[in-house]
């Protein structure tokens, strides 16, 4: 089902659904934190088991002990799936890297893949050497992975580091150390 899907069968007036002021959902996870959805107003369709958040959403949530917070202004949550889906400007940030984009999608089980895609994306990550210069990235498609700590930037990926700047089809960056693990028909240019 796609998001067209959703948005006129099941938040149809005449469907069976119930709307929520005021929104909050608690959710705890594996390792006892508790993630919290928050929203000026919820509509949940209990027979399809989905529940749009609307206006300011935040989810606020931790995973490997690291936590983050993602905003948007309106998102769906499918517990059937276990999916998130947002087609609204999204930001999520962290202690040290902060990735904002057109849309964005978990993947298919939230609870074991933590996997998050983002369209349109750009991101900026302070090393741990706060000492050093932020790096920046963008590309059509940015897929970040919270267990492995790495993002991948695909369609006219590009990276700028220290006075470099880097130009690729996909790009492969570790989070944790600032560097690029791989990239495919790079082009790499003095940015200084």
């Amino acid at each position: 089902m796609g998001y067209s899907d959703i948005e006129t069968d099941i938040f149809n007036p005449l469907k069976n659904f119930m709307e929520i002021n005021e929104a909050v959902l608690e959710i705890q996870n594996e390792d006892g934190f508790i993630n919290k959805i928050k929203a000026k107003k919820a509509w949940l369709n209990a027979d399809k088991e989905i529940i749009r958040f609307i206006g300011d959403v935040k989810i606020n949530y931790f995973i490997n002990d690291d936590a983050y917070l993602l905003q948007t202004n309106e998102l769906d949550l499918d517990l059937k799936i276990k999916s998130i889906l947002s087609n609204e400007k999204a930001i999520l940030k962290s202690n040290r890297f902060e990735i904002s984009s057109s849309s964005f999608k978990t993947s298919n089980n939230y609870q074991t893949d933590n996997n998050i895609s983002f369209s349109q994306g750009n991101f900026s990550h302070t090393p741990k050497d706060e000492k050093e210069l932020p790096n920046y990235g963008k590309a059509d498609h940015i897929e970040y992975s919270p267990d492995e700590g790495l993002i991948l930037l695909k369609g006219n990926a590009e990276i700028v580091q220290k006075d470099m700047k880097i130009l690729s089809d996909h790009i492969l960056y570790n989070l944790r150390n600032g560097e690029i693990i791989e990239s495919l028909n790079a082009k790499i240019l003095n940015n200084s």
